[in-house]
């Protein structure tokens, strides 16, 4: 008798363990803060909730909360607070063993009332914002269909937008050129986002064929198809403010993608070099060989890009973010003579040989001067350069601004630009055809401090 009671006490006993075991498996961890979206300063108390589940948390004095055992899954988080819309961000994805950082930013209501009713609104639109604008989240860039991660073409399904019917990766709005556009990288303006931009010059009328920002590197996204602020320029079609996705500060996640075009692979997480340092590193190579052999696509030449993006994410104290920002985009395209016997249209008889790369480097400052406000100090330098049977095309930017929510225009320091186009002669010097474009602008403006 006493012999079965043990058998039984060890069976129950390994059974109980083994519960508790899978659990402690299944079991992931959200954490993160609440912080308001035009003054950047935490929300302390505020409610933090799984849809899902309906259990949540309420944030500490610093915006801070932790929500510990939830199952792995994919879920809703709702962040609310008195005075706040209701912010839902869409599939959070919780991995067993793995803690998930997410900072909410969340907007003041338009009005106080006694008694609010909330709706939801979709791709991330707020009502605070024009009816011109419309917001991506990154799930929402990953999931929306025919875009394959890619914001240009996500952003191709809006009104009055074209994207060429998906063959490239640029966008005209409202019967404007790609050129006429305005992009926005983490504060830092660029001109070069996309990939094999055909001809290889600078007026190519189609954009590129693809990204340079792979799959799920883009955060979020902010659109807008008309009323763009005088401070961005003379463009008058369209602007795209992007993000690029912030380490994890909690917890690493590799993860990656193997298919016939190459690899991309991502690192998401700590630095583990410094404690409030977070690092987001994807890199992407993509040869279209073995595509073009096995659909039989004789004579169209190879194209060959690649892209690698690093952010790193440091906090200095409370009040003090800095970001440093490094993009490197290489592509080429090549069609010899060999291609050029396996076609029969003689229109189709061309020889191309074409190599671009592109850069962006980039810091980015944001400091809390104040319950009501922020500063943003941004200096970048960005640089492409195009090689068409030696006829190179280059320009380069470099500038520094800071801008504050208590001013509508970001003041401009500093801004310096340049291009040119430089043929390579037979006796390999390299001749500059064309200096006009290559006009060097300084502009000086010193910010008195009121």
């Amino acid at each position: 008798m006493n012999y079965q009671i043990k058998i039984l006490a060890t069976i129950t006993i390994g059974v109980i363990s083994l519960h508790g075991f899978s659990q402690e498996i299944l079991d992931g961890t959200i954490k993160g803060k609440v912080i308001d979206k035009s003054t950047k300063q935490v929300v302390p108390f505020a409610a933090v909730t799984i849809k899902e589940t309906q259990s949540g948390v309420i944030t500490d004095s610093t915006g801070r909360f932790t929500i510990s055992k939830v199952n792995e899954g994919v879920y809703q988080l709702a962040a609310s607070c008195i005075g706040y819309q209701e912010k839902i961000i869409n599939e959070v994805h919780v991995v067993r063993k793995k803690t998930n950082y997410i900072e909410i930013e969340i907007e003041p209501s338009p009005h106080s009332l006694n008694e609010v009713t909330v709706n939801a609104y979709k791709y991330e639109n707020s009502p605070l914002n024009p009816v011109s604008i419309y917001g991506f989240s990154r799930e929402e860039i990953s999931r929306n269909p025919g875009a394959q991660g890619d914001i240009f073409r996500a952003i191709g399904m809006l009104p009055g937008v074209s994207s060429s019917g998906g063959q490239y990766s640029a966008i005209a709005v409202r019967g404007q050129g790609v050129r006429d556009n305005i992009y926005i990288v983490d504060d830092i303006p660029v001109t070069e986002v996309g990939h094999l931009e055909g001809n290889g010059s600078f007026n190519d009328p189609n954009g590129g064929r693809f990204s340079i920002f792979a799959p799920r590197v883009i955060d979020n996204a902010q659109f807008q198809g008309g009323g763009i602020s005088a401070q961005y320029g003379r463009r008058s079609s369209s602007f795209l403010g992007l993000g690029i996705k912030e380490g994890n500060k909690e917890d690493f996640t590799i993860d990656g993608q193997l298919d016939l075009l190459g690899l991309t692979i991502n690192y998401d997480g700590p630095s583990y070099i410094h404690k409030n340092t977070s690092l987001f590193v994807s890199a992407r190579y993509q040869n279209f060989r073995e595509l073009i052999k096995l659909i039989n696509l004789k004579g169209s030449g190879l194209p060959v890009y690649a892209d690698f993006i690093f952010k790193s994410t440091t906090q200095f104290g409370t009040k003090n973010k800095l970001s440093v920002i490094a993009v490197v985009s290489p592509d080429s395209y090549l069609r010899n003579i060999d291609d050029v016997k396996q076609v029969t249209e003689i229109q189709n008889a061309s020889i191309n040989h074409a190599t671009s790369q592109k850069y962006i480097f980039g810091l980015h400052l944001r400091t809390l001067t104040g319950k009501n406000n922020y500063l943003r100090n941004v200096l970048y330098y960005t640089k492409s350069k195009t090689d068409v049977f030696g006829h190179r095309f280059f320009g380069s930017a470099f500038g520094f601004y800071r801008s504050s929510p208590n001013f509508q225009q970001p003041v401009q320091i500093c801004s310096v630009k340049k291009s040119a186009m430089i043929k390579q002669t037979a006796a390999g010097k390299h001749e500059a055809l064309d200096h006009a474009p290559g006009r060097k602008a300084v502009l000086l403006l010193l910010w008195l401090f009121v």
